[in-house]
């Protein structure tokens, strides 16, 4: 049988030399210890690298002036010859020549950047997954593309600030918990026209006690002196965030919270219970409203006829109720029956309620 031959019918050279099975090994060990040790904000020296091979068992590198080579080397291997700003999202390892000509500040730039990993790790917290699923497929995402997965929020369709800004606000809250320190920010409101707004002149000044994720809003529970009590405050609707370094007030020295899920479902006005999911027939003009109000927890079905749509709604038992019974609205559950039934028997008991004559 013939020898297969390259595209100019040449032989492939065998690599018969240790000393290039050597070098090969260096090379993909850098390039592996560069991907998971540097970055923009860590970059790393040759004296860095040849560290991080002696606690491997490919091993250092025995001279600076190798270790120089098979790093240019690994370069001209993995990069386009020459960076030019038209190719410079192509080079995956970035550096710098000292004055002498040595290559430092090496670090792994990914052609996915972490800011667009962070949109495919938003896109994968709205598929429904399980929760052990999400978090490690997130965390695959994180590491391959090095954005922080503790960091990493998921921001609601509906909010105010776009998913970069929430998380720089949530990187600030975070560091001020742990340090125990005061935040000062503007809180704000959407007006007519969906522009946020200064909800007050004022600036808030806060001690913060934790982040919580309440049906799609980030959540920083606070308190402001000289209250004893705690309120809620949306991380989507600051602006202007900074630490103040000055100690935060103990929360052991406050009213108790209570129940978590009770108290956020308090103070953000919404309803609390275990939520499930019904089918709803509602009037298609007031669709775009209710998507407005429950958000990506209203979905679409089908179009019933030009007057009528049927969704799905997943909420608590009291919020189904409440939309059902407001005055003037039309919406009828078609499913489950177990809530249809339950609403008859409402109903049944607000025509009893009625149905007497008043004094």
């Amino acid at each position: 049988m013939p020898k297969k031959t390259g595209a100019d019918n040449t032989l492939p050279e065998p690599i018969s030399s240790q000393t290039e099975v050597k070098k090969s090994r260096r090379m993909v060990r850098i390039l592996m210890i560069l991907k998971e040790h540097s970055s923009r904000d860590n970059r790393l020296t040759q004296k860095d690298i040849n560290r991080y091979l002696a606690e491997e068992t490919v091993g250092p590198i025995g001279t600076a002036k190798t270790l120089s080579h098979t790093i240019h080397d690994l370069i001209e291997a993995v990069n386009p010859a020459k960076m030019t700003p038209q190719n410079e999202d192509s080079h995956i390892i970035k550096y710098r020549r000292s004055h002498n000509g040595m290559i430092t500040d090496l670090y792994y730039d990914p052609p996915v950047k972490p800011e667009e990993a962070e949109l495919l790790a938003d896109g994968i917290t709205r598929l429904g997954l399980d929760k052990e699923t999400e978090a490690r497929i997130i965390g695959k995402l994180a590491g391959e593309y090095r954005f922080d997965p503790d960091r990493f929020v998921p921001v609601s369709s509906h909010t105010h600030l776009n998913r970069e800004l929430v998380n720089r606000n949530v990187a600030v809250l975070r560091k001020a918990i742990s340090g125990g320190k005061k935040v000062s920010f503007i809180f704000n409101r959407p007006d007519v026209t969906g522009q946020l707004v200064p909800a007050r002149k004022q600036r808030y000044t806060v001690s913060p006690y934790s982040i919580e994720e309440y049906r799609g809003c980030i959540c920083l529970v606070a308190n402001i002196a000289p209250a004893k009590n705690c309120s809620v405050y949306r991380a989507d609707l600051m602006t202007d965030i900074f630490i103040k370094y000055e100690p935060a007030v103990p929360q052991s020295e406050l009213d108790s919270i209570g129940d978590m899920e009770m108290f956020l479902a308090k103070q953000t006005g919404a309803a609390y219970g275990t939520s499930f999911t019904v089918t709803l027939k509602v009037p298609a003009w007031r669709y775009a409203a209710l998507r407005d109000i429950f958000g990506d927890r209203l979905k679409l079905v089908r179009h019933i006829d030009t007057s009528f749509d049927a969704v799905t709604l997943t909420a608590a038992e009291s919020e189904i109720l409440g939309l059902v019974f407001t005055p003037g609205e039309t919406v009828e559950v078609i499913s489950p029956a177990r809530f249809r039934s339950l609403i008859a028997e409402k109903a049944q008991e607000i025509a009893d309620r009625y149905s007497g004559r008043t004094e």
